[in-house]
Protein backbone atom coordinates (compact mmCIF):
# COMPACT_ATOMS: atom_id res chain seq x y z
CA UNK A 1 0.00 0.00 0.00
CA UNK A 2 2.82 2.23 0.68
CA UNK A 3 4.66 1.39 -2.01
CA UNK A 4 1.49 2.23 -4.06
CA UNK A 5 1.22 5.65 -2.51
CA UNK A 6 4.81 6.48 -3.34
CA UNK A 7 4.48 4.99 -7.26
CA UNK A 8 1.25 7.32 -7.14
CA UNK A 9 3.18 10.70 -6.05
CA UNK A 10 6.38 9.83 -8.39
CA UNK A 11 3.98 9.16 -11.41
CA UNK A 12 1.86 12.35 -10.93
CA UNK A 13 5.01 14.66 -10.54
CA UNK A 14 6.43 13.13 -13.77
CA UNK A 15 3.65 13.66 -15.37
CA UNK A 16 3.00 17.02 -14.36
CA UNK A 17 6.60 18.10 -15.34
CA UNK A 18 5.83 16.15 -18.93
CA UNK A 19 9.26 13.90 -18.15
CA UNK A 20 8.88 10.36 -18.84
CA UNK A 21 6.91 8.40 -16.84
CA UNK A 22 9.53 5.54 -15.67
CA UNK A 23 11.32 6.37 -12.81
CA UNK A 24 14.88 5.35 -12.56
CA UNK A 25 15.13 3.17 -8.60
CA UNK A 26 18.11 1.85 -7.55
CA UNK A 27 18.11 -0.12 -3.83
CA UNK A 28 21.01 1.25 -1.64
CA UNK A 29 22.13 -2.03 0.38
CA UNK A 30 24.08 -1.89 3.65
CA UNK A 31 24.62 -4.49 6.04
CA UNK A 32 22.05 -4.67 8.50
CA UNK A 33 24.93 -3.85 11.38
CA UNK A 34 25.43 -0.75 9.61
CA UNK A 35 21.38 0.59 8.90
CA UNK A 36 20.04 -0.57 12.07
CA UNK A 37 19.11 2.13 14.09
CA UNK A 38 18.26 0.01 17.03
CA UNK A 39 18.08 -3.91 17.89
CA UNK A 40 13.82 -3.31 17.20
CA UNK A 41 14.28 -1.17 14.67
CA UNK A 42 15.74 -2.67 10.87
CA UNK A 43 16.08 -0.53 7.92
CA UNK A 44 14.11 -2.59 4.87
CA UNK A 45 15.10 -0.27 2.02
CA UNK A 46 16.94 2.62 1.38
CA UNK A 47 16.27 3.83 -1.94
CA UNK A 48 16.66 6.82 -4.14
CA UNK A 49 14.58 7.69 -7.15
CA UNK A 50 14.84 9.91 -10.10
CA UNK A 51 11.56 10.87 -11.14
CA UNK A 52 11.31 10.08 -15.11
CA UNK A 53 14.33 8.90 -15.03
CA UNK A 54 15.75 12.29 -16.03
CA UNK A 55 19.07 12.42 -16.83
CA UNK A 56 19.84 16.17 -15.66
CA UNK A 57 19.36 15.00 -12.12
CA UNK A 58 22.39 13.37 -10.44
CA UNK A 59 22.52 11.84 -6.94
CA UNK A 60 25.83 12.97 -4.51
CA UNK A 61 26.36 9.69 -2.66
CA UNK A 62 28.13 11.49 -0.28
CA UNK A 63 25.01 13.69 0.77
CA UNK A 64 22.90 10.58 0.89
CA UNK A 65 25.21 8.45 3.18
CA UNK A 66 25.22 11.37 5.55
CA UNK A 67 21.43 12.11 5.59
CA UNK A 68 21.15 7.93 6.44
CA UNK A 69 23.16 8.71 9.38
CA UNK A 70 21.37 11.41 10.63
CA UNK A 71 17.68 9.72 9.35
CA UNK A 72 19.20 6.56 11.75
CA UNK A 73 19.79 8.57 14.53
CA UNK A 74 16.93 10.30 14.48
CA UNK A 75 15.46 6.89 14.86
CA UNK A 76 16.75 5.79 17.37
CA UNK A 77 16.41 8.41 19.76
CA UNK A 78 12.09 9.03 18.81
CA UNK A 79 11.31 5.22 17.55
CA UNK A 80 13.47 2.85 19.52
CA UNK A 81 11.77 3.17 23.29
CA UNK A 82 8.68 1.78 21.23
CA UNK A 83 6.11 -0.91 22.34
CA UNK A 84 4.21 -1.50 19.09
CA UNK A 85 5.06 -2.99 15.73
CA UNK A 86 4.72 -0.61 12.97
CA UNK A 87 6.12 0.91 9.66
CA UNK A 88 7.23 4.07 8.97
CA UNK A 89 8.36 5.44 5.50
CA UNK A 90 10.34 8.82 5.19
CA UNK A 91 11.07 10.63 1.89
CA UNK A 92 13.29 13.47 1.34
CA UNK A 93 13.29 15.55 -1.73
CA UNK A 94 16.47 17.13 -2.46
CA UNK A 95 17.51 19.49 -5.11
CA UNK A 96 20.73 21.16 -5.32
CA UNK A 97 19.49 24.68 -4.20
CA UNK A 98 16.76 24.54 -2.21
CA UNK A 99 16.14 22.71 1.34
CA UNK A 100 15.23 18.91 1.36
CA UNK A 101 11.73 18.53 2.03
CA UNK A 102 10.37 15.79 4.04
CA UNK A 103 7.68 13.41 3.61
CA UNK A 104 6.46 10.74 5.65
CA UNK A 105 3.76 7.24 6.25
CA UNK A 106 3.13 5.26 8.45
CA UNK A 107 1.76 1.85 8.48
CA UNK A 108 -0.25 -0.25 11.11
CA UNK A 109 0.69 2.14 13.71
CA UNK A 110 -1.74 2.30 16.60
CA UNK A 111 -2.59 5.50 18.22
CA UNK A 112 -0.40 4.82 21.20
CA UNK A 113 2.82 5.88 19.06
CA UNK A 114 1.39 9.12 18.16
CA UNK A 115 3.44 11.05 20.17
CA UNK A 116 6.48 9.57 19.48
CA UNK A 117 5.42 9.60 15.33
CA UNK A 118 5.35 12.93 15.73
CA UNK A 119 8.58 13.08 17.67
CA UNK A 120 10.23 11.72 14.95
CA UNK A 121 8.71 13.84 12.45
CA UNK A 122 10.08 16.90 14.23
CA UNK A 123 13.46 15.77 14.36
CA UNK A 124 13.70 14.11 10.61
CA UNK A 125 12.16 17.65 9.91
CA UNK A 126 15.05 19.32 10.59
CA UNK A 127 17.21 17.60 8.03
CA UNK A 128 17.15 19.90 5.65
CA UNK A 129 20.63 20.82 4.72
CA UNK A 130 20.76 18.12 2.14
CA UNK A 131 21.14 18.36 -1.52
CA UNK A 132 21.69 16.41 -4.98
CA UNK A 133 23.80 17.39 -7.56
CA UNK A 134 21.78 18.10 -10.21
CA UNK A 135 17.86 17.86 -11.26
CA UNK A 136 15.68 16.55 -8.20
CA UNK A 137 16.36 12.86 -6.74
CA UNK A 138 14.20 11.27 -3.81
CA UNK A 139 15.38 9.86 -0.96
CA UNK A 140 13.47 6.85 0.59
CA UNK A 141 14.11 5.14 4.03
CA UNK A 142 11.35 2.53 4.89
CA UNK A 143 11.68 1.19 8.64
CA UNK A 144 10.62 -1.22 10.30
CA UNK A 145 9.48 -0.99 13.99
CA UNK A 146 8.80 -3.85 16.64
CA UNK A 147 8.45 -3.60 20.32
CA UNK A 148 11.45 -2.26 22.48
CA UNK A 149 10.49 -4.86 25.21
CA UNK A 150 10.55 -8.16 23.04
CA UNK A 151 14.24 -7.42 22.32
CA UNK A 152 15.79 -6.44 25.76
CA UNK A 153 13.88 -9.30 26.73
CA UNK A 154 15.98 -11.72 24.62
CA UNK A 155 19.37 -13.02 26.83
CA UNK A 156 22.20 -10.38 26.61
CA UNK A 157 19.89 -8.28 25.08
Amino acid sequence: MIANIFLFIMFSAASATGAPAADQTMEVGMPPAQSAPAPNIRLEHFQYVIPGGRPDSVVDYEQMLKLQERIKAVAKSALAPSQSTFGVRVIFALTPDKPAQLRMQVAQAPPVEAARLKQFYDKAGVLKDFHCTRGLVYIMFDYRVSPAAAHSAKPGG
